[in-house]
């Protein structure tokens, strides 16, 4: 084909860069996108997104449960401010990593349960799970 742009069917908007021009687009910096920066940022937003919920149902309600106060104000705070220092831990180790040019880990979870310590983990788990329930 010699350098010539074939348009994806599924994806027309890609152009001839295709996944490069995706990457552009985004809104941080590149060190952010990382599996514990993001685990993090979602720890934090939906800490953030609860203590806004709990926040107006203690103002918009007549009678508010009582312990609202608490845990929106005392006990939520906490985990959120554990999501931002996991993000900026992550970002730590990622510059790190690129500083010493190791490649990024692919983290794929692969489960063979051809192999005897895979499913007897899983059973393990299945096991503790259906008990629990």
């Amino acid at each position: 084909m010699g350098g010539t742009f074939l348009p994806c069917p599924l994806r027309p908007s890609l152009g001839p860069r295709g996944y490069e021009s995706l990457m552009s687009k985004r809104r941080f910096p590149e060190l952010v996108y990382n599996p514990l920066s993001l685990a993090g940022a979602a720890l934090a937003a939906a800490c953030l997104i609860s203590i806004v919920f709990l926040t107006l149902v203690e103002v918009f309600q007549e009678s508010a449960p009582a312990y609202i106060g608490i845990i929106s104000y005392v006990l939520l705070p906490i985990p959120m401010l554990l999501g931002l220092l996991a993000v900026a831990v992550g970002v730590w180790r990622e510059r790190n990593r690129r500083r010493r040019g190791v490649p990024a880990s692919r983290l794929l979870v692969t489960v063979d349960l051809n192999q005897p310590r895979h499913r007897a983990a899983v059973t393990f788990f299945s096991a503790l799970t259906t008990r629990r329930l």
